[in-house]
């Protein structure tokens, strides 16, 4: 599977940027690339992405995978249609990963909704307070979490 010949550029300037820091890079179709990097890179890919490659943030989205939590920075880039998502993981015995809302200010509801969700910790986020749940819950309860449940059950 290759990317659209408008795509392909946009990746290899990335990997020609970043190529020591990508762990791995996978092309799902010619308008979806998936690139993994440290957690500890998030800032600085993004940065290039958002201000360099001119990429706009669609959605940031996390998912629990067991032992810790995937977390995907989706940018679009509307005139080679392209999705280009930034994939990096947080174990869950150290939920936190730098926020790149003083970056980019659109990502600020996108990480709290995930702090809220999952108990993630966006380090340097301006307003690390939450969003969409109520105060009066306990400060561990994270219900997109997998076991969060086992948690409930337990008090």
């Amino acid at each position: 599977m290759s990317l659209s010949p408008k795509a392909q550029p946009i990746l290899d300037k990335l990997v020609e940027r970043f190529g020591e820091k990508i762990l791995w890079k996978q092309v799902r179709s010619e308008r979806r690339a998936y690139v993994a990097i440290p957690r500890e890179a998030i800032v600085e890919c993004a940065n290039y992405v958002f201000n360099e490659l001119r990429g706009r943030l669609s959605t940031i989205s996390a998912v629990d995978v067991g032992g810790g939590f995937e977390l995907l920075y989706h940018f679009t880039f509307d005139e080679a249609n392209l999705v280009l998502t930034l994939r990096c993981t947080a174990p869950k015995t150290d939920p936190a990963v730098d926020s790149i809302t003083p970056l980019i200010p659109g990502a600020e509801f996108i990480e709290r909704e995930i702090m809220d969700l999952f108990g993630l910790v966006f380090r340097n986020h301006p307003n690390p307070e939450r969003l969409i749940l109520a105060e009066s819950l306990p400060p561990d309860f994270h219900p997109l979490r997998k076991d969060w449940g086992e948690k409930i059950s337990r008090k």
